[in-house]
């Protein structure tokens, strides 16, 4: 990725270097009248996974003597915030003073000129795979402040910046709606079991009620772990269904596991076949079910696992299934665990759970209104995919310069102006600034070599200085970028050129005539009254271009035609002085 910053030429720095990084922590929880503040405190667990937000609520509020008596602290609204414990890598921003848990770090921004809040999260979410590679922490995994405070990250204008966040932010505006749709989708089933079948705890439509087991043609759970042990997992062979595959509706089959046909055959008795109802019945909800689908075939379920395939006569699968994820379903299994101190409902005491049997044809009505839901959100899901693919695509793009290349050249004189006023601010707060530009580095080593001939000629130690900090500051680049006096005062890091307009006025006058620099009028806005006046600015000498492979424009001639002449005409006239 640092490639594509390299090839963007914005500017590199570290996190460091645009703001300070604080840690936060978490007030006693022996004295709760600390919690009963109106200062926000928020954990990671705050702050989305989904998206970048802004945060000005939060679960718990403590008050001003729990931020003076703890390690947590009090940060102002455009703090960045970013998980550096647990669940690392997820960002926010400060909608309001807002304090922190350790699971946290703010980073507050120097100056409103270098960087927008919203940029630096967004662009600290998308680094989130290479966050997560540097954690740390045998028992709470994490990184350290100083391993995020030497994070690299690239620096275009503020208008840029804000470009990228807005494109950014549509994108996931898109994705929030698209789960918002698969949120809805999926409640529609619980709905449509209520509607149809009324609820299974009450049975308002007085459905004759049968013992669970008795609906199944087999119910059984799996071999426990004397039959099933470690050393019979391969990579492949015969599916192992265990608690973490099964979900409210849902089978959820990315956590695989395989044993082999030999270690399968003597526990084949506990087999599943597609359409069999998995059942899971410890965790949370400790009363759940799916379907196995078509695509696992043959299966193996794991003791915490109960397996129940349908008796056809009397109730379809998709009955079952969501007959065990409803409520009231749920309420009367709880029911039967009266004084059981483990929170697991097993196998023997489900067996007899009496339940609703509606009449068969109507389960058949609800199985495939079911299948047509569920196509739907298999829809929805697919594009969900996509979309997370896309944004993440998007991101990487966004990052290395692509998404806006063609802003970018529709505004580049604004957006040198505000690179200029960045680069002041950087180096106010004794920032490091990089650019990871080949070419760029390749021109500047011949620039800083003082030339003493020709047009360089008797240009004093300070002029040659000064004639450095415009090419470090502006050159490199194939189009102009204009400074200014002013700039360069707030440029030059140290001498007596910093802050110091006038004399540097006086010494680009002679750049100016030696045609170093060319002059050039622009338009600029008053401070004090708001009117556009026009100024003194210059510009480097721009040399020949020609449009590269896949560029639209035409050649240019550059400056450096009339470049060589002086330098001609400065030549002949010394060679003139030197004849006796």
């Amino acid at each position: 990725m640092t490639r594509d910053w390299m090839n963007a030429g914005w500017p590199i720095v570290r996190i460091r270097d645009i703001g300070r990084l604080h840690g936060g922590g978490t007030p006693s929880r022996k004295r709760p009248e600390f919690f009963h503040g109106t200062i926000p405190w928020i954990t990671g667990q705050d702050i989305p996974e989904s998206h970048v937000a802004e945060i000005s609520t939060a679960r718990d509020y403590v008050t001003d003597e729990a931020v003076q008596l703890s390690a947590t602290r009090v940060v102002p609204p455009g703090a960045v915030l970013v998980t550096t414990r647990v669940s690392v890598g997820k960002t926010a921003i400060a909608g309001c003073p807002i304090c922190f848990s350790q699971d946290v770090t703010a980073i507050l921004i120097h100056s409103a000129a270098i960087a927008l809040p919203a940029y630096v999260a967004h662009f600290l979410r998308s680094r989130r795979g290479a966050l997560l590679q540097k954690n740390q922490g045998s028992t709470i995994a994490g990184i350290t402040r100083d391993s995020l405070a030497l994070e690299q990250i690239p620096l275009p204008p503020l208008s840029e910046q804000q470009r990228i966040v807005e494109i950014l932010q549509e994108a996931e505006e898109i994705c929030r709606l698209r789960a918002e749709a698969e949120a809805k989708t999926t409640e529609l089933i619980p709905r449509l079991f209520i509607s149809i079948f009324g609820d299974p705890g009450q049975n308002p439509k007085k459905w004759s009620r049968h013992p669970l087991s008795s609906l199944a043609e087999k119910y059984s759970d799996g071999p426990f772990g004397s039959n099933l042990k470690s050393s019979h997992y391969t990579d492949r062979g015969v599916r192992v269904i265990r608690l973490q595959n099964i979900g409210v509706g849902f089978f959820l089959g990315d956590d695989e596991a395989f044993i082999s046909e030999g270690h399968f055959a003597p526990l084949a008795k506990h087999g599943c076949l597609p359409g069999d109802v998995l059942i899971g019945t410890l965790g949370d909800p400790n009363l759940r079910a799916c379907i196995l689908p078509k695509e696992v075939g043959r299966a193996l379920n794991k003791a915490d696992c109960v397996q129940f395939r349908p008796d056809r006569s009397k109730v379809t699968a998709a009955y079952v299934c969501w007959l065990l994820n409803m409520p009231g379903t749920l309420r009367m299994a709880q029911s039967l665990q009266a004084g059981q101190t483990r929170s697991r409902i097993s196998m023997g005491r489900l067996a007899p759970l009496s339940v609703p049997c509606p009449p068969l044809e109507l389960q058949m009505e609800f199985e495939k209104a079911v299948q047509e839901i569920l196509e739907v959100e298999e829809s929805i899901r697919r594009s969900s995919k996509i979309e997370k693919s896309l944004a993440a695509s998007l991101s990487a793009h966004a990052f290395s310069g692509q998404l806006t290349v063609d802003w970018r050249e529709a505004h580049h004189d604004m957006l040198e102006l505000e690179a200029l006023d960045r680069d002041a601010a950087l180096k106010e707060a004794g920032g490091t600034l990089t650019r990871f530009r080949r070419g760029t580095i390749q021109e500047m080593e011949t620039v800083f070599q003082d030339r003493t001939d020709g047009i360089y000629s008797d240009l004093s130690r300070e002029q040659c200085f000064l004639l450095r900090e415009i090419n470090r500051m502006v050159g490199g680049v194939r189009h102009a970028r204009y400074f200014s006096a002013q700039q360069l005062s707030n440029y030059v890091s140290e001498g007596p050129l910093r802050r110091n307009p006038q004399a540097i006025e006086g010494h680009l006058a002679v750049f100016a005539a030696r045609g170093l620099i060319i002059p050039v009028s622009r338009e600029e806005q008053t401070e004090d009254t708001g009117e556009f006046v026009f100024g003194n600015a210059y510009r480097l000498p721009l040399d020949d271009c020609d449009p590269r492979e896949g560029e639209e424009g035409e050649p240019r001639i550059g400056d450096h035609a009339r470049l060589r002449e002086l330098e001609r005409l400065a030549a002949q006239l010394q060679k003139e002085r030197a004849l006796p």
